[in-house]
């Protein structure tokens, strides 16, 4: 048998070369159920009952596709159908484990262990063979009264090792590539995100259906730099799992940062429908799913130049937010997103009032941001200094993936340079802007729409722009599109910039980029003859 702590690198091979070790670490007890469905496919050997194991592998699938509610309603029937089915309580209490955002209720999650057995121990004598005494060990760990951050550590230490005495395990082995993505915190480490990718990989090789491995190789892949990388799972992972909402929603964490702005659109429309009919069937509104695809979903539509979509979801946004106030934060995002891209132009979503006092500061600080544009740009620096002063009292305190503390800071830079535009003081607004963009580029990188709302380069590049200054405008809007490839505004600003700066080839390259942003646009805006008529196939 394997000794515990064997090489993790050597037991990534057995993903590739087979069952050989498979045998010593099942018994007689256990069933090597399989589960394959519009979910995925996977298999997971376990001791419960024959009767529960649909409902059991159908909680497992949706698990890794971050379907929590219904997963776990999934592992409740398996263990009223089997009482004693540690692994259906094990299933069910990790539902209440949102790794990547770094939540967990934590209550709920020991009160269905407990469901089980009121003590580690005695949990442990209930689990049918030594693996899955091993599988509650590790919850155990990361249910332990101390700080979440250090449980986080040591769950991912203790899945590792779990992985490495059941090579055969492929689940194991998609959860350890999850704890290690969790355990690099908010701020997205490298070296830890290839090391749960190279995981994933190989668990890939051995099942390309395993919804986990894929899900959790596009989150390793989802930044600008990696998603090229990220393409392949992209393109199969809504196929694999096509009745989770999150897994329709997925593929955009890779199509976001590699600018494929129709690709992304086509997959949050299918999530979004999902997370409607969800709703339906659940006799409730949108799921969580649907809203954050909705919201991702009108960013696309106005980087393709459909501001009429994106304007009719944003409505529809607004009366699933009057239905369901759980959904307004999000709404809050997409709104300031909205008009930051339409250049607040549309008064009456201008004029749309949300009480933020009970959001996160995340959600109440874009609304503080574009409440201060709005007010800077009409000439009112008044109002735009009192949303100002609110935006700066906010304390920040973000520690879920991809959001960052030191967008405030960005936002507060920015809405300074509006006020000083206001009242014509452009050099004073360009040292801000220059000062918010070098704290952007200390942020974790970005893979959705664009936090904070207004990159602070392509604002940089504009104002450069405003007052002639072509060639450094060219180089804020390189910078922007080299941080978010493909972002209509930014390639809009490098193609007018360019020109100007009598650099002919490069705006050509840029209005053709642009122009097949908007090959499905709105016929009706300027910019979109501008860039037909400057394009490649126009010269």
């Amino acid at each position: 048998m394997l000794q515990k702590h064997f090489s993790f690198s050597a037991v990534l091979s057995l993903f590739l070369f087979g069952n050989a070790f498979f045998s010593e670490f099942t018994s007689a007890q256990e069933t090597v159920s399989a589960g394959e469905s519009s979910y995925g496919k996977t298999t997971f050997p376990n001791s419960g009952s024959e009767q529960a194991q649909d409902a059991f592998m159908e909680g497992l699938l949706m698990l890794h596709s971050f379907e929590y509610s219904d997963a776990r309603k999934a592992f409740a029937r398996a263990r009223e159908t089997d009482p004693g089915f540690a692994m259906a309580y094990w299933g069910e209490a990790l539902t209440h484990y949102r790794a990547l955002w770094n939540e967990i209720e934590i209550e709920q999650a020991r009160a269905v262990l407990n469901e089980l057995a009121n003590s580690a121990q005695g949990r442990a004598a209930r689990a049918g063979t030594q693996r899955e005494k091993d599988y509650l060990a590790a919850l155990e760990i990361l249910l332990a009264e101390r700080d979440l951050a250090e449980s986080t550590l040591l769950y991912a230490e203790a899945m590792e090792n779990l992985a490495s005495d059941y090579p055969d395990d492929e689940n194991a082995a998609a959860f350890y590539a999850l704890a290690l993505l969790a355990s690099s915190g908010p701020d997205r480490n490298f070296a830890i995100y290839m090391k749960s990718a190279a995981i994933s990989e190989y668990i890939i090789a051995k099942n390309p259906l395993h919804p986990g491995a894929i899900h959790y190789l596009i989150h390793a892949y989802d930044d600008p730099v990696h998603a090229p990388l990220g393409l392949r799972p992209a393109l199969v992972y809504a196929e694999i799992a096509p009745a989770a909402t999150h897994a329709l929603h997925m593929p955009s964490h890779i199509f976001f940062p590699l600018g494929m702005w129709a690709e992304a659109t086509s997959t949050n429309t299918k999530s979004y429908a999902a997370g409607l009919a969800w709703g339906e069937r659940n006799d409730k509104g949108i799921n969580g799913g649907g809203a954050h695809a909705l919201t991702w979903l009108v960013y696309s539509e106005m980087q393709e130049g459909k501001f009429r979509d994106a304007r009719q979801h944003l409505a529809e946004f607004q009366d699933i937010t009057a239905k369901d106030p759980a959904r307004k934060g999000q709404f809050i995002e997409t709104w300031a997103s909205y008009l930051v891209e339409t250049d607040y132009e549309d008064k009456t979503v201008a004029g749309w009032e949300t009480d933020v006092g009970s959001q996160p500061a995340r959600r109440s600080s874009m609304y503080y941001f574009v409440k201060g544009a709005l007010a800077a740009k009409s000439g009112d620096t008044e109002t735009a200094r009192e949303n100002l002063g609110l935006l700066t009292g906010l304390e920040m305190k973000l520690d879920d993936l991809n959001w960052s503390e030191k967008a405030q800071p960005v936002m507060v830079l920015e809405l300074k340079a509006l006020i000083s535009n206001s009242e014509g003081e452009h050099e004073q607004a360009v040292a801000l802007l220059k000062e918010a963009a070098a704290v952007e580029e200390t942020m974790p990188l970005r893979f959705g729409p664009p936090w904070p709302p207004k990159p602070s380069h392509e604002m940089l590049g504009e104002q450069l722009a405003a007052l002639g200054e072509h060639e450094a405008a060219r180089h804020q809007f390189k910078k922007s599109l080299s941080l978010a490839k493909g972002r209509s505004k930014s390639l809009l600003g490098l193609a007018r910039s360019s020109a100007a700066a009598d650099n002919d080839k490069d705006a050509v390259r840029a209005y053709t980029a642009l122009a097949n942003n908007w090959k499905s646009a709105d016929s009706n805006f300027p910019e979109l003859n501008e860039a037909r008529t400057k394009s490649a196939t126009n010269e």
